[in-house]
């Protein structure tokens, strides 16, 4: 995955492909041994001076962490474990149609306002 990241050309755009990595995984594990992983991963992107480093973890770390709704994520199955009053796989489709839609927007958003305007 580091030669993946280190062969894409721009390094916005290798921040954005490894935010939506991590969301994208992190909604089926746990996010912080993901986080553990993806960071040092990013390390082509966070050698490149003219891209924040500070940025790039940012929009990392929140991409990972905001899809965390997924019932196939910890605390998701821990919010499904715990329903009450509603049948359960109406709030797992509840949930899962969230995830979806948090792990498509989540990451772009993450990396726009940490990558692009904040750096």
């Amino acid at each position: 995955m580091t030669d993946l990241i280190a062969k894409v050309g721009n390094p916005v755009i290798a921040a954005l492909a490894s935010s939506y990595v991590g969301g994208i995984v992190s909604a089926f594990a746990s996010t912080t041994g993901f986080l553990a992983a993806i960071i040092p991963l990013a390390a082509p992107i966070l050698q490149d001076p003219t891209i924040s480093s500070v940025g790039v973890v940012s929009a990392i770390a929140i991409s990972s962490s905001i899809v965390d709704i997924s019932p196939f994520s910890t605390n998701g199955a821990l919010l499904l474990a715990n329903v009450q009053g509603v049948k359960e796989n109406v709030f797992f489709k509840q949930l899962l149609l969230s995830a979806v839609v948090v792990v498509a927007l989540g990451p772009g958003l993450a990396w726009l306002a940490f990558v692009l305007i904040a750096g």
